[in-house]
């Protein structure tokens, strides 16, 4: 690293911008699991998929596990974890609507 740093300045700050990015992604995937940690116990994470994605109970934990699929690493994109947050608050009203028919 240090004769990369003396050799090719630029090319040690673009190699350290990407491993800090990377870094970066890895930290956001492990809260995205620590996220839902509470709530996979209770809701059906096959629901979750067939329903909202149109995929297989696999195909979410491999994005939510960072598990190596077709030699990269599987990730939610921006726009999934976007469809995750708005099928959890779908659920949330469901089960509230559900609840005010018992009471």
């Amino acid at each position: 690293m240090e004769n990369l740093a003396l050799e090719n300045p630029e090319a040690f700050s673009n190699a350290l911008l990407e491993s800090a990015k990377e870094t970066v992604n890895q930290a956001e995937e492990l809260r995205i699991k620590e996220k839902l940690e509470t709530i996979l116990p209770i809701v059906s994470v096959s629901y979750l998929a067939k329903t909202y994605f149109g995929k297989s109970p696999q195909w979410f934990y491999q994005r939510l596990n960072g598990n190596i699929v077709n030699g990269k690493e599987a990730r939610f994109s921006g726009q999934e974890l976007n469809i995750i947050s708005k099928a959890l608050n779908d659920i949330g009203d469901k089960l509230k609507e559900s609840s005010l028919h018992i009471a």
